[in-house]
């Protein structure tokens, strides 16, 4: 990425500076993680008969989409990894299930989905933002607390995403193997 790029992304995503950990998601093998507090974001609800609709309800004020490598450390320590999502939780892994019964992609089924949310319940704040030329992304969090995400390929596929949560007029940062985008 270019000088010019690298300005652009540093600028938004610096908005994250002193921000909370407040979510955790998954959907699918992509993982989201959300900061600060936006009481009044859009956000989508499916209705009793699968219809999509929207409301304002309190969510994130800003959002991190990873599909590619990502890790969170503590003290120096991997605590969770994308890879954390196709292995069973420890329920699971402690013999009660059978290879072929396990189904990753079920929420609750595996490591990520089980160790993901004590993160949230701790006061885990965003103390500095590191981005190299590649455009991979270190977030450094209050209590030696650290998300990590790599670049994992060479290729037009996006590997990370930046927004604000409901402010549609703002361009959504992507990072893909190839470089910037905005969307």
């Amino acid at each position: 990425m270019n000088k010019t790029e690298y300005n652009k992304i540093i600028e938004a995503i610096s908005n994250l500076k002193g921000e909370k950990l407040r979510q955790i998601t998954r959907g699918g093998a992509m993982a989201g993680f959300g900061f600060g507090k936006n009481p009044k974001a859009k956000v989508a609800h499916k209705t009793e008969g699968g219809k999509l609709e929207f409301r304002y309800a309190e969510a994130s004020k800003y959002a991190i989409h990873i599909d590619g490598f990502f890790r969170i450390t503590h003290q120096g320590k991997i605590i969770i990894s994308k890879d954390d999502m196709f292995r069973p939780n420890s329920q699971m892994n402690n013999g009660n299930y059978n290879d072929n019964d396990f189904e990753w992609d079920v929420e609750g089924n595996n490591k990520f989905d089980e160790s993901k949310n004590f993160l949230c319940d701790t006061d885990l704040l965003v103390e500095d933002i590191i981005i190299n030329e590649t455009g991979d992304l270190k977030i450094v969090l209050s209590n030696d607390f650290c998300i990590e995400v790599y670049i994992d390929t060479n290729e037009d596929e996006e590997c990370w995403r930046f927004f604000e949560v409901g402010n549609s007029e703002k361009p959504h940062i992507v990072i893909t193997g190839q470089g910037y985008c905005e969307q």
